[in-house]
């Protein structure tokens, strides 16, 4: 149908319009615009049945939410909203050639937003990324500078940005490229900090996180400059080094055996977070001595270990908590003492050896704990958990939007959907959970020991937002859904916008599948495997799916390509191309299904992928990769 280059001009605007307004935030206007794109796709489809009445409708609301967006349109979508225009006028202009009556085209002309305030300062860093000087420098001045700015309570001090970022010998502050993992974000979303009770606003938090993930980078003219002197450097920014892995150190540490009466993941370390973090967590290493990793612990602080196996009442530990040190201080300052039965307790746990249970001594104490809590855990106690977590990571991801919160036997749904079309989506979720159970014969076992969380978006700008703040990456942009498994928190994320809602059964399949086998695993085998083997469980339940077809037809151009033949297993290959044979790998493991639980079952018990290839097949993955392209490529 022919174009009129006169109607794109009309809605080709100029950001740059003289006018304030303060309008919809930049969550909302990008909603807004994938509103105005949905509708036009919608519009598009009913004319081409013939429905013209209900085409006029759909443009009405694509100009609607247009006008919406371009009521103090963002500066950084003034793109995004060219080019949603540009499209309502190419639709409108086919739509009136093929006899749909529609009003002229209107001038939408964005007003620029009125200036406001950056996330803790006066402006960003460009590019869409966050300046510490700008945006993270008042924040820290704002919350801590009393305490850490200008002062340095409990051995911490943020005077200058190399104190930042260089943390302290027991701890880090910041993990640079994960905020969320970075102990200052820990400490203000637990409500430890500020002590004076004063929350700190989401926005700020998400800023903190934001530049964490990018990398942590110094915008100022000196890094060894006071916060308060800090200037904006002329040169670009700089992202923080990575450090080097952590090591053990001291005295080798006893590893529990299993016949202690006291664990120390599920009774010692609870204890250990609640009283002694504030002080002595990661980064705060009052006197040296730190208790953010079990190895921290192990080692001491100034006065030395603080720990003797097998002498409690001659381990600095216990003589600190009952006040019987040489000093005479009792731990935990400013706080109420400790129950004799809480440091019996600690005190039996030393008798017995002082052994780690965790997987990991260099492991947060908060993770060992709560795997300790999430295998010992009765599944309502885990669901609840499960669900203050969700609750805490939503608002991370979208602070600005309320979301419904739906719960069936395995599932808990959190997410901007009306609540009635959670609870259909709920209700597919637990079809589609029986069907992976039934193929992959489940039994009677439930599909997790508590509740899995889905969190459900309805539209892709926030299921990117989820990516970015959660995860710490940037999801495709063709991806409906993915699968993330932990012990303590295992989640499906996905988009239920109305271009997906016809492929939410096979979407559903394959993340639960995916979830299933990395579950039955327990964890162990690798991403790229478990989402493979998600794809194939799919395509069994769902073999006529348009998106299996999909699958199927795309697998052969992608093997033809695969050199070397394992390439897939190595991260090396974009993602969409992994995913691809990745899925035609696992499909072809899954023709002798008793091979394919083996493989599952070995993986769980050995913990190593290519072991359990050569227990069940006596080939390691990369011949069995070898195998499966050769035997593909000659099927051609």
């Amino acid at each position: 149908m022919p174009r009129k280059s006169t109607l794109v001009a009309v809605m080709c605007v100029t950001f740059w319009m003289v006018g304030t307004a303060w309008g919809a935030t930049p969550t909302e206007q990008r909603r807004e615009l994938s509103r105005a794109t949905t509708s036009l796709r919608v519009a598009e489809r009913l004319a081409r049945a013939k429905r013209f009445e209900e085409a006029s409708t759909a443009m009405a609301e694509a100009q609607k939410a247009l006008e919406t967006a371009a009521d103090g349109l963002d500066e950084r979508l003034a793109k995004t909203f060219d080019r949603a225009a540009q499209q309502y006028a190419k639709v409108h202009t086919e739509l009136t050639a093929a006899g749909v009556k529609l009003p002229p085209v209107p001038q939408i002309v964005p007003t620029k937003a009125s200036p406001k305030p950056t996330l803790g300062g006066n402006g960003g860093g460009g590019n869409g990324r966050v300046s510490f000087v700008q945006q993270i420098v008042p924040i820290l001045n704002n919350r801590c500078g009393g305490c850490h700015v200008r002062g340095d309570q409990g051995d911490v001090s943020f005077a200058n940005y190399n104190n930042i970022v260089e943390g302290v010998p027991s701890g880090r502050f910041i993990e640079v490229g994960s905020g969320m993992e970075s102990s200052i974000v820990n400490v203000i979303v637990s409500g430890q900090m500020p002590p004076n009770g004063n929350e700190v606003p989401p926005e700020e938090v998400r800023a903190l996180v934001m530049w964490i993930n990018q990398g942590a980078a110094f915008d100022g003219d000196d890094p060894a400059k006071g916060l308060a002197d800090l200037k904006k450097g002329t040169g670009e920014a700089k992202p923080a080094s990575e450090p080097a892995p952590a090591k053990p150190s001291g005295p080798p540490i006893p590893m529990a055996k299993g016949d202690e009466t006291v664990s120390f993941a599920l009774d010692i370390a609870p204890l250990l977070i609640e009283s002694c973090a504030d002080c002595h967590g990661a980064g705060n290493s009052s006197a040296g001595l730190s208790v953010a990793t079990f190895d921290q612990l192990w080692k001491g602080g100034n006065a030395g270990s603080a720990i003797k196996p097998g002498d409690a009442e001659g381990s600095l530990l216990i003589e600190k908590l009952r006040g019987t040190a040489m000093d005479g201080v009792r731990m935990p300052q400013n706080r109420p003492a400790w129950s004799n039965d809480k440091i019996d307790l600690v005190a039996k746990w030393i008798n017995e050896g002082a052994k780690f249970d965790g997987a990991s001594a260099m492991e947060p104490l908060a993770r060992v704990a709560g795997i300790a809590m999430a295998e010992r855990s009765t599944p309502e106690q885990l669901s609840a958990e499960r669900e203050n977590k969700a609750g805490a990571v939503w608002h991370l991801a979208i602070p600005d939007e309320r979301a419904s919160t739906v719960t069936s036997e395995h599932f808990l749904a959190i997410g901007n959907l009306p609540e009635s079309q959670m609870e259909k989506l709920l209700g597919e979720a637990e079809r589609q959970a029986g069907e992976v159970q039934k193929l992959l014969d489940g039994g009677d076992q439930p599909f997790n020991k508590a509740r899995v969380t889905l969190y459900v978006f309805d539209h892709r700008i926030d299921y990117r937002e989820f990516g970015t703040m959660v995860e710490r990456r940037s999801l495709p942009e063709d991806l409906r859904g993915h699968a993330e498994y932990d012990i303590v928190h295992p989640y499906v994320a996905i988009v239920a916008d109305d271009n997906s809602l016809e492929e939410m059964p096979c979407v559903l399949a394959e993340q639960l599948g995916t979830l299933w086998i990395a579950d039955q695993s327990q964890g162990r085998l690798p991403d790229w495997f478990c989402e493979g083997a998600g794809k194939a469980i799919a395509a069994r339940i769902h073999p006529r799916d348009a998106v299996v077809k999909n699958w199927r037809e795309e697998l052969p151009a992608a093997i033809a390509a695969a050199k070397p033949p394992e390439a897939f297993m190595t991260g090396k290959l974009p993602p969409s191309t992994t995913s691809l044979l990745s899925f035609g790998f696992a499909d072809g493991l899954m023709q002798k299904q008793a091979n394919f639980d083996r493989l599952v079952a070995a993986a769980s018990t050995t913990g190593d992928f290519d072991a359990a290839c050569e227990e069940v097949f006596k080939k390691s993955s990369k011949e069995l990769a070898e195998l499966w392209v050769a035997s593909q490529r000659g099927r051609r």
